[in-house]
């Protein structure tokens, strides 16, 4: 069996959960026009908070 899959390397929308999963729901609509049958988005993409956000506020607390 092959299946064709794709990497969808999108950021989710900073702190809005449905915006995010419209998001998904569109990259995937994509991907499946173009014969994806999966879809890979990145790690705590649902979760609606920009990736590295943790990191630059231990940055900016550094830096104080």
């Amino acid at each position: 069996m092959i299946v064709k899959a794709s990497v969808a390397q999108v950021g989710a929308v900073p702190f809005d959960v449905p915006a995010s999963v419209a998001k998904a729901e569109e990259w995937m609509a994509r991907a499946g026009a173009d014969g994806c049958q999966i879809v890979v988005f990145p790690e705590a993409f649902v979760a609606g908070y920009p990736k590295g956000v943790r990191l630059r506020l231990a940055l900016a607390m550094i830096i104080l």
